[in-house]
């Protein structure tokens, strides 16, 4: 799998880009409730620190910690963003597939989208992240 490499571009505003960063965090922090109770806060941890790797060695300013995500990325687009908040929730549907299962994974991204608000659902179906 290639990943996305941010480029050096003017940063798009804070603004425009709260809400579809927001939907990510918000989704990020219903899917890793439900995999730790899937699996235990220690194998939570594995996968934190297998994505952090991850967005360290793509230049990514993104840390993943257990109820919290520190995002100081900048992106030069919304399309930019996605595409890495796409390739990190992949990361954890790989992960977790090969955990607990496709079917239980595919349960758990669907509870973790309906535990949602419908307008981070949105956003995140729009720009196309899940």
């Amino acid at each position: 799998m290639a990943w996305y490499r941010a480029p050096h571009l003017p940063a798009l505003p804070e603004k425009e880009l709260a809400p579809l960063r927001a939907a990510f965090v918000a989704v990020l922090g219903q899917l890793s409730q439900g995999y730790a109770r899937l699996v235990g806060m220690g194998l939570l941890q594995v996968l934190l620190a297998e994505l952090n790797r991850k967005a360290v060695g793509n230049g990514w300013q993104i840390r993943l910690k257990i109820g919290a995500v520190e995002d100081t990325q900048v992106f030069p687009s919304l399309t930019a963003a996605a595409g890495v908040y796409r390739q990190l929730l992949r990361e954890i549907s790989q992960h977790a597939s090969m955990v607990v299962g496709l079917q239980m994974t595919d349960r758990l991204f669907r509870e973790a989208l309906d535990a949602l608000p419908e307008s981070a659902r949105t956003v995140l179906q729009q720009y196309e992240v899940i």
